[in-house]
């Protein structure tokens, strides 16, 4: 499931106070990886093996536009080891303002979102792959520099 929309200045300017522990570069895009819960797994010591894991997903972001890449969490996700914690640095959405404002359907791992500094957004919920991102994000950038 995807959609487009526009956060109006407001809303961008919180949405940047808030991610401001990551150091907010505003003139670049920001592309959030969001986590909504722990997988349904039994087997408590293995990683997810999805591929945008695997590499670095920020260089290849940077390699079409320089962006602002941030892994943010539910507080709710007690496994972040599933998740790579050990290669990723994770931001706990302490305030739920990030689900609240793009991952709120109940059910869904998460996603992610694409926010361009003119507050023009994609969101993309539920699964999806490093080619989806990579994809989508050079879309966006031709889109919004044209």
């Amino acid at each position: 499931m995807f959609q487009q929309g526009e956060v109006n200045t407001l809303e961008f300017n919180q949405i940047v106070r808030y991610l401001s522990p990551t150091n907010i570069n505003t003139t670049q895009p920001i592309i959030i990886n969001y986590i909504d819960n722990d997988p349904r797994t039994t087997n408590t010591k293995t990683q997810v093996a999805w591929d945008i894991f695997h590499g670095n997903l920020k260089s290849d972001l940077n390699s079409i536009y320089k962006c602002n890449q941030i892994c943010m969490h539910n507080p709710r996700v007690k496994k972040l080891h599933y998740y790579h914690k050990d290669s990723r640095q994770w931001y706990k959405d302490v305030n739920l303002q990030i689900r609240d404002a793009f991952f709120a359907n109940e059910g869904l791992n998460g996603g992610f979102v694409i926010i361009q500094p003119n507050g023009k957004y994609y969101l993309r919920v539920g699964e999806y792959s490093k080619k989806n991102i990579l994809e989508i994000y050079s879309a966006e950038i031709k889109a919004s520099l044209n």
